[in-house]
């Protein structure tokens, strides 16, 4: 990683050029670290549209219009298909802090949900290879020791966001659901030999929606111990 001023040396225009690229994200891969710019060494020098007399050129391309993510909660689809601000550093901030517990307090539709998506895409061992939705975002320009906690965690992700009853039999029947999917998405724990025969027996009764009231309120801490 460069500093704006070892990149205006190695492409010959002045270190306030380098800057205002990188606040406009006309660098990609630029990250600011305190007040400072990092840019990677192997950066590709925006393109500058000005013409010898000092006029500019006006560019006739029209960029395609991308749809904000409102009331989208899966990261994967909201980085790619919608206008995404990136808010991969939080991870970074995060990781850092090392809390035990983080409480996120924002109004509606400040996009918890989608950094918890965030989180959990980044954290999350995966068959599948999900550090391609990170590389081109700013927390895998912040070296490999934060690159290096991605896809190695089971994660446990709820979200209460839809359970909006007006009793509260519906609502907790509405909470078992939402602990059978997560536990069902994590079954494949079941076979493993470490769970003993009175574990596998809980399991299967969250996984049925038979676990008593009482069952549940333990459920997270148990799956926890589990995985």
């Amino acid at each position: 990683m460069k500093t704006c001023k070892e990149m205006a040396a190695y492409w010959n225009v002045n270190e306030r050029t380098v800057m205002k690229w990188c606040q406009n994200d006309k660098i990609s891969g630029a990250v600011k670290i305190g007040k400072i710019w990092q840019i990677p060494d192997d950066a590709i020098k925006p393109s500058d549209e000005r013409i010898k007399s000092g006029t500019y050129v006006k560019n006739n391309r029209v960029a395609a219009k991308k749809p904000l993510p409102i009331g989208l909660s899966d990261y994967v689809r909201a980085q790619k298909e919608y206008f995404y601000v990136d808010k991969t550093l939080l991870i970074k901030e995060i990781l850092d802090e090392n809390n035990v517990v983080t409480l996120f307090t924002r109004p509606r539709r400040f996009g918890k949900t989608l950094n918890m998506d965030m989180l959990r895409t980044f954290f999350e061992i995966s068959n599948d290879d999900t550090s391609q939705y990170f590389t081109d975002k700013k927390i895998w320009q912040c070296g490999e020791h934060y690159r290096s906690f991605q896809g190695k965690y089971p994660v446990i992700y709820l979200t209460f966001k839809d359970v909006k009853f007006n009793t509260w039999n519906d609502t907790l029947q509405k909470i078992s659901c939402l602990l059978q999917d997560e536990f069902n998405r994590h079954s494949e724990i079941i076979s493993s030999s470490k769970l003993t025969e009175h574990e596998i027996k809980y399991f299967n009764k969250i996984i049925n929606g038979v676990a008593t009231s009482v069952e549940l309120t333990s459920s997270l801490k148990r799956l926890s111990l589990m995985l």
